[in-house]
């Protein structure tokens, strides 16, 4: 207990030492059902740009259940059959413009253009259950990259992989958009005598972020740390919104 506070502690200080920079995160939640208020009390003074992976949501769970105070409606997008696995949210701070692109829940990615200070950025959220699914998994999602409009100079790509970023499919797709991995220590302890690097932050352009990135224990998710980078950006925050949390 007493690490995962003094892990939470240095969140709150990178904060307080990052006022008006973007700190971006993304924990694999392993459901977010009964997690929602530890979440909410985790990022809501903390965190700009988060992605959930593993929301296990479907349909019979509105959105507005999982709100956070300061940021608008996820995006989200739940697994297909509505069989309440896989499943992502990403939450954007208010004031932050953000439109989603487009979706694709063959392969659960979802594409969000978030603006900064003039700057457009493409965030692609993906989470891919299984390794061997890699090779496909990767395929479709350059696809779909390339497929969307050019304009965007700046891309992230977050989410849980399955998969270390040596293999080989991985080395070519980040070769494929000039791509840097941002995380390059363990960020999953399911087995904790062989953790691995599954859960990424991938850039065409790093030289926009802080050149160190960070793992935070949180005790929201079971074997998983949140992955964090901060983007070297002054922003102004807007004050934040008072809304009414549903109740599970």
């Amino acid at each position: 207990m007493l690490n995962k506070d003094l892990e939470l502690e240095k969140l709150s200080e990178l904060r307080r030492q990052n006022t008006k920079k973007i700190l971006i995160a993304q924990p694999n939640i392993n459901s977010i059902r009964n997690k929602i208020h530890d979440l909410s009390t985790l990022v809501s003074r903390n965190l700009d740009i988060l992605l959930v992976s593993e929301t296990k949501l479907n349909t019979s769970f509105p959105t507005e259940q999982f709100f956070i105070e300061g940021f608008d409606e996820p995006h989200r997008l739940d697994r297909p059959n509505n069989d309440g696995g896989g499943g992502l949210l990403l939450y954007v701070r208010s004031g932050i413009p953000s439109k989603l692109v487009k979706s694709e829940n063959s392969y659960e990615s979802m594409f969000v253009k978030v603006t900064i200070k003039k700057q457009k950025w493409l965030i692609c959220c993906s989470y891919n259950p299984h390794l061997k699914d890699i090779n496909e998994h990767l395929e479709k999602l350059q696809i779909s990259i390339d497929s969307i409009d050019l304009e965007y100079s700046n891309m992230l790509i977050l989410g849980d992989l399955n998969c270390e970023i040596d293999k080989e499919s991985m080395q070519d797709f980040c070769e494929s958009f000039n791509l840097t991995a941002m995380i390059n220590s363990p960020t999953c302890f399911k087995n904790p005598d062989r953790p691995t690097c599954i859960d990424h932050m991938l850039t065409n352009n790093p030289s926009q972020f802080q050149k160190r990135a960070y793992l935070i224990t949180t005790g929201i998710s079971d074997f998983h740390k949140m992955t964090l980078a901060i983007l070297n950006e002054n922003f102004d925050k807007l004050p934040a919104k008072n809304i009414r949390l549903q109740m599970l």
